[in-house]
């Protein structure tokens, strides 16, 4: 039996969107042997097996990347085999002397994480700081490469019991999920008013009552503010342009859903797909 070892270099928008976590269900299931590791450059994979194997694995790796993960390039170079290795496995991050990793933007709520937030049985029913491999925080949450927790904002929040279990089990969505977190580890929402004492009460709610009545909000997330305004009040649009020193330029509206938006403006068939693609960026 051949055994042959290979060192990949997979470059493009390959952290922070459940690349290495696929590569290792990908590696373990033909089976082969090795390890995947974030790098500065990119995402350096060594795989072993026979040359078949290998192939398919190559194959694969691109036919079946992660929903918002984009390989722009992959390097392939033999390299010597390890005797006895048995197992493939995620690694410790490494730093490269070529930077060139591309960081994913926030990519939108996935389908799975709103059912568990609607579920009153789940522990994160209610929980607005969900997230997983497929969705959640990227780029306005990271410090610095390679996309790491330690990285990132979510440093200051120590995983608990479960999600630690969550983190490290290769069959779960949130495999290696860097942003893990629920109501016992993660941020938690509060309320203040304009000079920063806590107001009591549900924190939703009150940031509600406030949009209802004309005010503007401050929605301070781990990445940074989005100010909030009732769209449809042109008195609390004109406060917040009125503050904001923008008279004219256009400020994003925010819709519940797609078939929302469409009540709201005229959009191509292209715009809708990009509105509902995982970025859901604004159109």
């Amino acid at each position: 039996m051949t055994t042959t070892r290979r060192v990949l270099i997979a470059n493009g928008i390959v952290q922070g969107v459940g690349f290495r976590p696929f590569v290792k269900r990908l590696a373990s299931s033909l089976p082969l042997s090795g390890t995947v590791q974030n790098t500065t450059r990119g995402v350096k994979i060594e795989i072993q097996g026979e040359p078949d194997a290998l192939e398919l694995f190559s194959t694969r790796l691109l036919a079946e990347l992660p929903p918002s993960a984009a390989v722009l390039s992959l390097s392939s170079e033999e390299i010597s085999a390890v005797e006895g290795e048995k197992c493939f496995n995620i690694v410790a991050s490494g730093i490269d002397p070529v930077s060139s990793v591309i960081i994913p933007p926030d990519i939108a709520l996935c389908q799975k994480c709103a059912s568990e937030i609607s579920d009153s049985a789940d522990r994160r029913f209610g929980y607005p700081f969900a997230n997983c491999t497929d969705c959640g925080p990227r780029y306005t949450i990271i410090e610095k490469i390679p996309y790491d927790r330690p990285n990132t904002s979510m440093a200051a929040f120590k995983m608990c019991e479960d999600c630690e279990k969550e983190y490290g089990d290769e069959e779960n969505r949130r495999f290696h999920a860097q942003p893990n977190a629920c109501p016992a580890c993660g941020p938690k929402l509060s309320a203040l008013d304009a000079d920063f004492r806590q107001i009591e009460g549900d924190p939703l709610k009150k940031a509600a009552e406030k949009l209802s009545k004309g005010g503007v909000v401050a929605l301070l997330g781990i990445g940074g503010f989005h100010l909030a305004c009732d769209a449809a009040s042109q008195e609390a649009v004109d406060l917040l342009r009125e503050r904001k020193k923008r008279p004219g330029k256009p400020f994003a509206v925010m819709a519940r859903d797609a078939q929302a938006a469409k009540e709201l403006a005229t959009l191509s068939e292209a715009a809708l797909q990009e509105l509902q693609s995982p970025a859901a960026p604004i159109i």
